[in-house]
């Protein structure tokens, strides 16, 4: 029987819209809704309408109806914060779900001291590592905690605890908390080199030890950030006895030895990997070397070690930390001639300039570098049209032209590197990427050009299915919504088990504004995959069709489902930002909720501060409760967020001048709006906004 308080709130709330829950039972009596004799506030409303979707989810539950059930409890809570009881509940049924991400998102959201159950936040802990999502499980570690006994020593721990104890340091580990990381391992040391301790089950001794050589190169390298020098050299000497590996226990040493201020010893071992497996030696490795040999009298780095890594360097299979290195050394120096070889080694061996770390940035912001190595390439290129010319410089050359937005030299550079095409380079992914880049560049005619051209050249159907994908998104973009849509309901034919291109056609029917057809898209996918949960990038697609959904239900007057489809990402993803802005802009547009939607929208704007939408929702919230200085403040800084403001922000922005009696200001807001919507082909704003303006000339005397 439901308790007394919540059936008055069932019948006393205005209950939200759900339209994916049972509907009531034919033979249940309409229920009468009860009138407040004194009108109630948002929060008051909110706090009866969380009761109501508590008693729904409390007969949901019964009736097994689980899915609804915990949606319900969710949105109760969301409704009342407060009720903080709630959280442990919705954990446990999503973890009874199966529904993992979602129980993780509510354990970061509840207080420390709620009432979760250990072995829950261990299970959770554990999956998030698996899946090798080191942050959260480390905050998953954080906070069981309080519910471990610190005290019990290696020999009384059972596999559960040392295995608790393993897998946190090496999440620390991987996270370089290494101080923390040393400090979990030292706890379970003596299990780890005595296993049959637990168990003289052997499956159950290596759930704890796994490949002991590399347990062991972990502990080293967890001891050596600590900076216990002494017990990491035992875990390397314990690795290379269990599995030899000398280029690796050298080169561990020779970090120790540096640590030590033994130099000449750590040159020593550091020239001996480099002689025995280059391959092997990271990009720390390398620059520790140069740094010993310069320190040196007799030689130097660029004597002593640079002619080895060239040497290496223009090996078919180079290792990449040494282009790096090599990459980074001539950009230094400003060689270019040498610099652009070694880029076209790179782009031979399968790297673009986003591999090769700093390089990258270190081009985009250095228009110099750029036209010296354009300017080489152009060289090279009158000197030698023959086939001998150097695909790999030409690629790379494409490269950079695009990272520096020179797109007619990207093209002609293009041309010399198809006529120039080796077997041993996949031209069509080169393109693929190339178009990816076109497209975030908006340059859309450009990309349908380069992405055609790449699933020409596509040497199977995967290659050729990723080239559509985008060109799709290209040809909509550039204006082609035809032949966009038929190159999306290829690839929604052709991969119907993935959301994201399933929901492809219903994409580019909402870019076209062709709103009903776009919503029946979207709503078949989501019929399809809703009730899956994994894997997890699964449901960030199916957030973001709901997203989408939502936007269309705006657009066909449907504000009641546009509010609902936003409820739903709220519910799965309580903190998702853009679901936050967009509730509380819808909520403020209609008026209501308004301090609840201003603080939902803060946390958007938190979280995103230089994004103009927020900041236009913020300021436009800040209109409607009479604020009209912040809503000034904020929606000034929303124009100054965007390259280009949309007629929204500007109509905004002229509403609240006007409020301010800046009627000057306002009217210019208006005009710059006028000719924003005019751009954006949204007739009836701009014939709304010219309303406006003529409203408020002045009148002829």
């Amino acid at each position: 029987m439901v308790p007394l308080l919540l059936l008055m709130a069932v019948l006393a709330a205005d209950p939200p819209f759900v339209p994916d829950v049972a509907t009531p039972f034919p033979e249940e009596a309409p229920l009468t809704v009860l009138v407040p004799v004194e009108p109630r506030d948002e929060f008051q409303q909110a706090r009866l309408v969380s009761a109501a979707l508590y008693a729904k989810s409390q007969l949901l539950q019964r009736r097994r109806q689980l899915p609804a059930a915990l949606r319900h409890l969710q949105r109760a809570w969301r409704y009342q914060p407060q009720a903080v009881e709630h959280l442990p509940k919705i954990i446990a049924m999503a973890v009874d779900l199966q529904r993992i991400d979602e129980a993780v998102r509510y354990v970061q959201l509840a207080p420390d001291d709620a009432p979760i159950d250990s072995m829950v936040l261990r299970r959770l802990a554990m999956r998030m590592s698996s899946q090798q999502r080191w942050q959260e499980a480390q905050q998953l570690y954080q906070r069981l905690m309080p519910h471990i006994d610190q005290r019990i020593e290696p020999e009384a721990m059972e596999l559960g605890d040392a295995l608790l104890w393993f897998d946190w340091g090496r999440v620390c580990f991987l996270l370089e908390d290494y101080q923390q990381a040393a400090q979990h391992f030292s706890r379970i040391q003596p299990l780890i080199e005595n296993p049959e301790r637990i168990s003289p089950n052997i499956t159950l001794q290596n759930m704890l030890i796994g490949q002991a050589d590399q347990t062991y190169w972990m502990l080293g390298d967890a001891y050596l950030g600590a900076g216990q020098y002494d017990v990491a050299q035992t875990m390397y000497r314990k690795a290379h006895e269990i599995e030899p590996d000398p280029i690796a226990l050298d080169g561990r040493l020779a970090r120790i030895a540096v640590k030590q201020g033994q130099d000449q010893q750590a040159l020593e071992l550091l020239n001996r990997c480099l002689d025995r497996a280059p391959h092997d030696l990271g990009p720390d490795d390398l620059q520790r070397l140069a740094r010993l040999l310069d320190q040196q009298t007799e030689a130097s780095a660029e004597t002593a070690l640079l002619p080895r890594l060239e040497s290496i360097a223009r090996s078919e299979d180079a290792p990449g930390t040494i282009l790096q290195f090599l990459a980074s050394w001539h950009a230094d120096r400003q060689q270019w001639p040498e610099l652009l070889e070694v880029l076209g080694r790179a782009a031979l061996a399968g790297f673009v300039l986003r591999d090769l770390g700093e390089c990258h940035q270190r081009f985009s912001d250095d228009a110099t570098a750029i036209d010296q190595l354009l300017q080489e390439t152009h060289r090279r290129l009158a000197d030698d049209r023959s086939e001998t010319i150097d695909t790999g410089v030409l690629l790379a050359a494409i490269d950079l032209a695009i990272a520096a937005q020179r797109y007619q030299v990207a093209d002609e550079l293009l041309d010399a590197a198809l006529e120039t095409d080796r077997d041993d380079v996949d031209t069509a992914d080169r393109m693929l990427g190339w178009g990816l880049e076109l497209l975030v560049d908006r340059q859309y005619p450009r990309a349908v050009e380069w992405l055609q051209r790449a699933r020409e050249l596509a040497k199977d159907e995967a290659q050729r299915l990723r080239c559509r994908y985008f060109l799709a998104r290209a040809l909509a973009w550039s204006g082609d919504i035809e032949q966009g849509l038929a190159e999306a309901e290829i690839v929604a034919t052709m991969v119907p088990h993935q959301p994201r291109w399933a929901s492809l056609p219903a994409s580019i029917l909402h870019y076209a504004k062709q709103y009903p057809q776009a919503e029946q898209a979207y709503l078949a996918v989501l019929q399809r995959f809703d009730d899956r949960h994994e894997p997890p990038e699964l449901r960030d697609e199916i957030r973001d069709i709901r997203l989408s959904l939502s936007h269309v239900c705006i657009y066909l007057d449907k504000d009641d489902q546009a509010e609902e489809w936003l409820e739903q990402v709220l519910d799965e993803f309580p903190e998702d930002v853009s679901a936050l802005n967009d509730l509380g802009y819808l909520w403020t547009e209609r008026n209501k909720n308004l301090r609840w939607a201003r603080s939902m929208i803060r946390k958007a704007v938190q979280a995103d501060p230089e994004n103009a939408a927020y900041l236009d929702s913020l300021g436009w919230v800040h209109y409607r409760l009479k604020e009209y200085d912040d809503a000034v403040r904020w929606l000034e800084k929303a124009v100054q967020a965007s390259d280009q403001p949309d007629g929204v922000i500007l109509d905004h922005l002229g509403d609240a001048y006007r409020k301010q009696n800046q009627l000057d200001k306002a009217i210019d807001a208006w005009h710059k709006a006028v000719r924003a919507f005019e751009q954006e082909e949204e007739a009836s704003k701009r014939d709304q906004t010219l309303k406006k303006i003529e409203s408020h000339k002045p009148r002829k005397q």
